[in-house]
């Protein structure tokens, strides 16, 4: 027991009252301030490592050019809420799930008793109760004492959950309340049938008990006192009493409840500002091709121009993570800002930077400046996110800044590859990855995002050094939610089998998907399971890249029944695959209609080659780069996460959403590019073959920019 508690017992959790999430400062010769009294770990150029004994001061040495920014602005206080007896539930102290069925208003929209009890009992088959009709997310815990101190929570809930011993220890001490059922123990195959506790799980009993962090914080102090002085002596009674004061925790039996339920990874905590105020407003979604709006079709938008008014609308802090990261006047817009005295931190894919000049050069100019830390982020898989926040520390000017595509030319430039042809003589097909933002007002989730980051950014944690992160859930207007999961260990450890798998199954109505990377077996079932239950109700429309559609892995091929033979000494050729799940589940008739609508990218993204009058000829390229799923009322966007079992070990973010007029944004972006997506993946097997069969060839890798996607894929196809 004492090696369980040991490093646990060694935090300093001295946390200041109005406690956020951190963005160190840097002055001559000091450590990084995370408030009044706050100890964690000093870093130390320029790889941000951490050292595990300094104590942290007010400011950092400049001369090291690691985190030179003004102090981040904290939250106003700690503020705890007291219990009023005419206090209503608001909607952050109840599990609901994740999806609920919906109810439309009007004589259309008002189901039978019938309806609505056939509704709950879709949602009950995937493991989790539904809401009645009109019922708002709460009524599980009441109010109370309850704090709404998100920042302070998390800064405590992430110093804590860092820890592998500490994460051990709660494991053993709530084993009952952490224990699955027989159902799910199958489902996620999780040995001994006791899981990880999360840290939303943690998160929670923070937030109903806000009267024992001075006790969490003296006990973790005295076990570090207790462990130097005689760590023989601290196994019994110091051990005994740490147990204690963390199962006060779950005294109250309807937090315990709640805990329970949140072993569900579609069960996430709801985030909700005091006095029930909507979590996110102004939510907009940019796309870089055309889209449907009312009915009309809307020009391309130039996502490189939103992501330079984001940080150019920064006064405080900016924190970002990106794989790819390119584009210099980006570089030079932080820089700016920085000069300006916000505090910029950041990561860049170490791997990346090591293979890319145009990287290096960005990320060498970051290191350079003063008031920006930079991180080359070495991880077990990829450092994949494209994630930034703004003023995260600040109630009402936070912001957050979602994106599908990477800092780069290709992903997010309008021009193109070919940046550098005059627009005259430039082609049309040079346009940029088919890519996404989403951008909102959100404190909780600025809070929420900076968390990850700083796990990422900070503290340096690689693959299963991460906790299990559960997921999190914020309300907007009229029961209206954002759900967010970071990778790795985001839900149960697999987000597409956790959550897009079960967002598909447990859903109804129209599914839409824009894929870049699309060979996650899990969710591949999912859909042949949707389409089991829809029958001749089942209606899928799908854009995938090209030509990553049409590879070995993906499952966009078997979807269309086919398979690519590459057998030695034959010519390389698409046949039928003898096995078509899909066909079998629908039937011919109603399979050839829904394989009409599985499609590659329109014909400006594929690989082309530029032969000026002059010179030698120059290849460019661009790639439908999309992670989205629309599923009936719900949409996955503003992820990075692509169809990829091997992705549950990069760093990614994960959203989910109810929000209606986000869905229907996100359906007009799926409906653009479709109607300019003409060519049907049959097609594209046909012309390949024809090819094949003439001795031609196809660059289909386009350039080694995109080599991780055969990696990572491939990964995925061979863990089956």
């Amino acid at each position: 027991m004492k090696r369980l508690l040991a490093p646990l017992l060694c935090v300093l959790l001295e946390l200041p009252s109005a406690a956020a999430v951190i963005v160190p400062r840097v002055q001559a010769g000091l450590t990084p301030a995370l408030g009044p009294s706050l100890s964690a770990p000093a870093l130390s150029a320029p790889s941000f490592q951490l050292s595990p004994s300094a104590a942290l001061t007010p400011s950092l040495s400049a001369a090291a050019a690691l985190l030179a920014a003004p102090a981040p602005v904290p939250v106003a206080s700690a503020r705890v809420d007291s219990p009023r007896a005419d206090q209503a539930v608001p909607a952050a102290f109840a599990a609901q799930p994740l999806l609920a069925p919906s109810v439309a208003p009007g004589p259309a929209g008002n189901a039978s008793r019938a309806a609505a009890q056939a509704a709950r009992e879709v949602f009950a088959t995937a493991g989790f109760a539904a809401p009645s009709a009109g019922e708002k997310a709460g009524d599980a815990v009441p109010a109370g004492k309850a704090s709404h101190d998100f920042a302070r929570m998390f800064a405590l809930a992430r110093e804590v959950m860092k820890r592998p011993e500490a994460r051990r220890f709660l494991r053993e001490v709530f084993k009952e309340e952490l224990t699955l059922t027989e159902e799910q123990q199958k489902e996620y195959a999780i040995e001994g049938g006791v899981k990880d506790m999360s840290e939303s799980q943690f998160m929670l009993m923070l937030q109903h008990n806000p009267a024992l962090w001075p006790d969490v914080e003296a006990y973790l102090k005295a076990a570090k006192r207790e462990d130097k002085a005689d760590p023989d002596k601290a196994d019994t009674e110091f051990e005994n009493a740490t147990r204690a004061k963390f199962r006060e925790l779950l005294a109250d039996k309807r937090v315990a409840e709640v805990f329970r339920k949140f072993n569900d990874p579609l069960t996430p905590m709801t985030l909700e500002p005091a006095g029930g105020k909507a979590g996110y407003r102004n939510a907009e979604v940019f796309a870089n091709h055309q889209r449907v709006e009312g009915g009309k079709t809307l020009p391309a938008g130039d996502l490189k121009k939103v992501l330079l008014d984001f940080i150019a609308g920064a006064e405080t802090e900016i924190m970002f993570n990106v794989f790819d990261f390119d584009l210099m006047d980006v570089a030079d817009a932080l820089i700016a800002r920085a000069k300006d005295g916000v505090a910029v931190t950041g990561g860049i894919d170490k791997s990346v930077i090591e293979s890319r000049p145009e990287v290096k050069a960005v990320f060498d100019k970051l290191n350079k400046a003063k008031g920006i830390t930079i991180r080359a982020v070495d991880s077990v898989g990829l450092n994949h996110q494209k994630v930034m926040v703004r003023d995260f520390n600040d109630e009402k000017k936070a912001k957050a800044l979602f994106s599908s595509g990477n800092y780069t030319q290709s992903c997010i430039g309008p021009e193109g590859d070919l940046k550098d042809l005059p627009e005259g003589t430039r082609p049309k097909d040079s346009v940029p990855n088919a890519n996404h933002m989403l951008v909102l007002d959100s404190f909780l989730l600025a809070q929420v995002a900076a968390n990850s980051l700083t796990k990422t950014l900070v503290y340096g944690l690689r693959g299963n050094e991460y906790p299990l992160d559960g997921a999190y859930r914020v309300m907007g207007d009229d029961v209206q939610w954002i759900v967010i999961s970071f990778s790795p260990r985001g839900g149960m450890g697999d987000i597409n089998r956790d959550m897009t798998r079960r967002l598909i199954t447990s859903t109804r109505g129209p599914l839409r998907l824009m894929q870049f990377a699309f060979s996650s077996e899990a969710v591949r079932d999912a859909i042949i399971e949707r389409a089991k239950i829809e029958g001749k109700a089942f209606d899928l429309k799908a854009v995938g890249d090209t030509p990553f559609a049409v590879r070995p892995w993906s499952v966009f091929l078997e979807l269309a029944g086919y398979a690519l033979n590459e057998a030695e000494g034959k010519a390389k050729e698409y046949v039928e695959a003898a096995a078509n799940a899909l066909r079998e589940v629908l039937g011919k008739e109603r399979y050839e209609a829904v394989r009409k609508n599985l499609r590659v990218g329109p014909r400006a993204y594929k690989n082309h080659v530029y032969k000026p009058e002059e010179g030698a000829a120059v290849q460019y390229n661009a790639k439908i780069h999309h992670k989205v799923v629309i599923s009936g009322d719900y949409a996955v966007l503003g992820t990075s996460f692509n169809f990829s079992e091997a992705a549950n070990s990069n760093q990614e973010q994960f959203l989910v959403t109810s929000d209606k007029a986000l869905v229907a944004a996100m359906t007009g972006v799926f409906d653009g590019l479709f109607a300019l997506a003409t060519t049907g993946i049959v097609e594209e097997i046909v012309r390949r073959n024809e090819m094949f069969r003439r001795n031609e060839s196809e660059d289909e890798g386009g350039d080694e920019q995109y080599d991780h996607v055969d990696q990572e894929a491939r990964r995925s196809r061979k863990k089956s």
